[in-house]
């Protein structure tokens, strides 16, 4: 594992001198507009297609234009898979998200279908058969004893009624 990680920095290492090393001996193009105050037409480069190659290949730019509208299609390798990471523990739970927005209401279904008007009402029906007796009821209170015209009995009478005048 560490010879293999040693190569890939050393070939990491190679790679990046390489691209600042011709970076560095770029230096920009100032236009000839010499042939454009003649009424000449200025040669132009457009980037047409860029492909990706398969890993190992190498990288190519074919120019599919002409000399003066130059067309360029690039092809560059795809890299090498990488090693596999180390797997680490789990963080801490993180605290729960905001509420979402409401969603859109949905289609109404057959539940939600407005109920029609009420029909005519019926006929009465037919008398049902008399019910069981029903239980005792509690024992009223004692009434508020009367006033005797003309004589009254001797016999104390108690009436289980009550006045309600």
């Amino acid at each position: 594992m560490k010879t293999q990680t040693t190569k890939i920095i050393g070939l990491f290492l190679i790679f990046s001198l390489i691209v600042i090393s011709s970076v560095s001996a770029v230096k920009p193009i100032e236009p000839d507009l010499t042939a454009a105050a003649q009424g000449q037409s200025i040669p132009t480069i457009t980037v047409n297609w860029t492909f990706t190659g398969l890993p190992g290949t190498n990288a190519k730019v074919v120019n599919v234009g002409t000399s003066t509208a130059a067309r360029f299609d690039f092809t560059i390798p795809r890299g090498v898979q990488g090693l596999q990471g180390v797997q680490r523990t789990p963080g801490a739970k993180g605290e729960p998200g905001i509420q979402g927005l409401q969603g859109i209401p949905g289609i109404p279904g057959l539940n939600n279908i407005t109920p029609g008007t009420n029909g005519e009402k019926g006929d009465v029906g037919e008398k049902g058969e008399k019910g069981e007796q029903g239980i005792q009821g509690i024992q009223g209170l004692h009434g508020i004893p009367g006033v005797c015209n003309g004589g009254c009995p001797t016999a104390n009478w108690k009436f289980g009624f009550t006045d309600l005048r």
